[in-house]
């Protein structure tokens, strides 16, 4: 009866080392962490460098998806409310194909179809 008693004794007297395992049953509270929890922490490792325009360029797209929705959602709420008429979407639409259309000649280096008389009769196909 006293050998098993020392025996049960034994590895209590022995301090028990924490692991950072969350399989196993360990006598330390939940939130328990010692000093070499945060040993094998690699901060940023593997973050590529990027330059302020490419990023800005990268995320034109998404802003003018996300622009295209709320513009889908917003004119007929505005038409239906009575604070735009249909002439007035109309003539800001007109403008705004003539204006996208002069930015793509001017800084593109392009024409839609090509000349710019096929390019008129296409937008005003459009």
């Amino acid at each position: 009866m006293q050998g098993e008693i020392e025996t049960q004794l034994q590895p209590q007297d022995q301090p028990t080392k924490w692991e950072k395992v969350l399989y196993k049953r360990q006598p330390f509270p939940d939130n328990y962490t010692d000093e070499s929890f945060l040993q094998d922490l690699v901060l940023n490792a593997h973050v590529p460098e990027r330059s302020y325009w490419s990023v800005v360029v990268s995320s034109a797209a998404i802003t003018q998806q996300l622009c295209t929705v709320v513009a889908a959602v917003a004119v007929p709420v505005h038409l239906r409310a009575g604070n735009i008429s249909a002439q007035q979407l109309l003539v800001v639409c007109s403008l705004l194909l003539v204006l996208g259309y002069a930015t793509c000649a001017v800084l593109g280096n392009h024409l839609l179809g090509g000349s710019l008389a096929r390019g008129v009769r296409q937008g005003v196909l459009l």
